[in-house]
């Protein structure tokens, strides 16, 4: 592990065939850890979740089937705040929000503030299969799981300790708590995991340690077909009101995918995922310009970041927050491996300031 302003970028270079420009990026949200010893556990479903993918793409799944299949890994996590590991509202309740989007045939299903659903990214998918919508609420998506092999849980399945205790702080505070924090300082030179000695303004539970607070996951990819795709899913704020939505379940805001680009983690008031799009669109930016732009300079400080991968397989993560789980895979070059198969490289960087 790296310590110190621990900075870590995890890159792959899969050579997936001549013609392949197969690439993937996920996050495991924008935010700060604070329990240092919970680290190594939480890298590993992080990375377990990060190789799911990866897998899924070697074996030539198409980018919708690997964004939610890597989605629902991160949802199975107690780490994560989406699924299992989601935050209580202040009625004691979870309430998730998640989104799907194929970016070559522009289809997209979304749901919000659907409780016992052990995947709720699942739930989207299914919004968008098999219904004319686009958007679902509370009960109403909850009827599709049934039908879709979607597992319920009881409360208890979604009941964590660290989420307990965030509620409990929250409520004396008479405060909503985003799930990064707040008051942290900004650093923007690189995607990682920032350390905890930089969290000094984050507030104190009521065991007298301070939080680790982590927001929305979400994946992007690309397969070997050219097709991109997106997928979030988030429990929200902690000791939120029920009934509130958040940015990930709205189309454009939360996450956004077409045949030039494909970004998630955003917001809502901005329409941030379509800016960065637009950007690239109409004032012909890159990609890494469009996200940096949106994210550094139009959206205030302290409020979250993004992740994203253009058509050409180019991938780009910025955010404005103390650190954000990332990792990416990417296939920027093609070589012949002995006998005409094609080879895999790989290395990983660490970097302590």
């Amino acid at each position: 592990m790296i310590i110190g302003r621990l900075q870590l970028t995890v890159c792959w270079h899969l050579l997936l065939g001549r013609s392949s420009k197969a690439m993937i990026t996920v996050t495991g949200g924008a935010g700060a850890i604070n329990d240092v010893a919970s680290i190594p556990a939480r890298l590993q479903e992080f990375s377990a979740a990060f190789e799911k993918g990866i897998s899924m793409l070697k074996e030539g799944a198409t980018a919708i089937e690997v964004v939610q299949e890597v989605v629902v890994m991160l949802e199975d996590s107690a780490y994560f705040n989406a699924g299992r590991g989601s935050v209580f509202t202040n009625a004691g309740t979870h309430e998730m929000d998640a989104s799907v989007m194929d970016g070559t045939t522009g289809n997209a299903g979304a749901v919000c503030n659907v409780s016992n659903v052990r995947n709720p990214v699942r739930l989207a998918r299914a919004v968008a299969t098999s219904t004319q919508h686009v958007l679902l609420c509370g009960s109403g998506a909850e009827s599709l799981a049934p039908n879709h092999g979607i597992r319920i849980e009881d409360n208890h399945y979604f009941f964590t300790n660290e989420r307990y205790e965030q509620l409990k702080l929250a409520r004396i505070q008479k405060r909503v708590v985003l799930d990064h924090g707040t008051e942290m300082e900004q650093h923007s030179g690189s995607v990682g995991i920032a350390a905890p000695s930089i969290f000094s303004h984050l507030g104190i539970d009521s065991e007298g340690k301070k939080q680790h607070k982590f927001g929305t996951v979400g994946c992007v990819a690309r397969d070997k077909y050219g097709n991109l795709a997106a997928a979030g899913s988030t429990g929200g704020l902690t000791n939120k009101q029920p009934g509130r939505i958040g940015d990930t379940p709205i189309i454009g805001a939360g996450i956004y995918a077409n045949s030039t680009t494909c970004a998630g983690e955003t917001f809502i008031k901005n329409c941030v995922a379509h800016d960065v799009y637009a950007r690239m669109n109409y004032q012909g930016l890159p990609l890494a310009a469009a996200i940096d732009e949106v994210i550094l300079n139009v959206l205030p400080p302290e409020t979250g970041g993004m992740i994203g991968v253009d058509s050409n397989g180019k991938v780009h993560a910025s955010y404005n927050t103390a650190g954000m789980f990332t990792g990416e895979v990417s296939s920027l070059a093609l070589v012949e491996g002995k006998g005409g198969e094609s080879e895999a490289m790989g290395r990983e960087a660490g970097e302590v300031r």
